[in-house]
């Protein structure tokens, strides 16, 4: 499926570095996107912040994203510095992210 049948909807109440980071990304992926500010979108701690749509069916075989980006429990009694564990998820994210838009074919 090309990425123009995708459309990214962004709740509008997200902070503005989220929005703005899914923004940037949709432009580079050239995907649409929506800001939704409506009433009808709740504000609540269980309420849907991000969606990926589509005309047809988009049905991965799960859409928690705790189980489909498992991310293996870090050793609490690491010396990491503070920068280095920034780092390590910031390298663990891009992962994901590649992961998703290459099954998704979003590259």
């Amino acid at each position: 499926m090309a990425n123009s049948d995708y459309q990214l909807l962004l709740h509008g109440l997200l902070d503005e570095d989220i929005l703005n980071r899914y923004v940037k990304l949709a432009n580079q992926q050239h995907i649409r996107f929506a800001i939704r500010n409506d009433l009808m979108y709740q504000h609540t701690p269980t309420s849907l912040a991000i969606a990926l749509v589509a005309n047809c069916a988009i049905t991965p075989p799960t859409i928690d994203i705790d189980e489909r980006f498992p991310v293996p429990p870090l050793n609490t009694t690491t010396d990491w510095s503070h920068d280095v564990l920034i780092d390590h998820i910031h390298r663990h994210l891009e992962r994901n992210r590649q992961l998703f838009s290459i099954k998704h074919h979003l590259i």
